[in-house]
């Protein structure tokens, strides 16, 4: 995620994302979320990059570069403290508002205290260089018997915003 600056909307008052733009990004995440469940994607994920770590506690992040498709290029799962560190450096440069910084945090918190929610990060491709960031939370219902149902994840809040690309983001990270 290094290399992205996050335009205050308040100076690029023409880009702001409207609300039915969100909710198709809301969507979108929640089906490719449920697929890659589906298709066992995000445990093959895990097992090749944190097999130490239970999918409960890894930020999910989609990369669609080209389209809304799910790859084994567009699958990423990340910690919460190499998420939280890529933050941080988003924070200092200013990227994201005062609104959309506490925003971030309840998120983050609300997945730090409940066995029930999951963070999905996505970055879709809108020009080149210029992309639209969305973060989503999703509720993870559970079956009669307790066991946590994660195809049936719905998304139940987010933030998004558009940035603009600094530099190439490396497709083998």
């Amino acid at each position: 995620m290094s290399g992205l600056i996050f335009p205050s909307e308040r100076q690029y008052a023409s880009t702001w994302i409207n609300s039915s733009t969100r909710i198709l990004h809301m969507s979108v995440i929640q089906e490719v979320f449920r697929l890659s469940v589906r298709g066992s994607f995000l445990e093959a994920a895990r097992e090749t990059s944190h097999a130490d770590t239970p999918l409960s506690q890894l930020v999910v992040m989609f990369y669609f570069d080209r389209c809304p498709f799910l790859t084994e290029e567009s699958l990423r799962l990340s910690t919460i403290p190499e998420f939280l560190k890529e933050w941080g450096k988003v924070k200092q440069e200013g990227g994201l508002g005062e609104v959309g910084v506490r925003r971030l945090q309840a998120a983050v918190e609300q997945f730090l205290s409940r066995s029930d929610v999951r963070l999905v990060q996505a970055l879709f491709r809108l020009t080149d260089g210029m992309n639209v960031w969305v973060l989503a939370r999703i509720h993870i219902p559970r079956t009669e018997d307790g066991e946590e149902d994660l195809e049936g994840g719905i998304v139940v809040g987010g933030l998004s915003s558009l940035v603009v690309e600094t530099e190439p983001r490396d497709s083998e990270e």
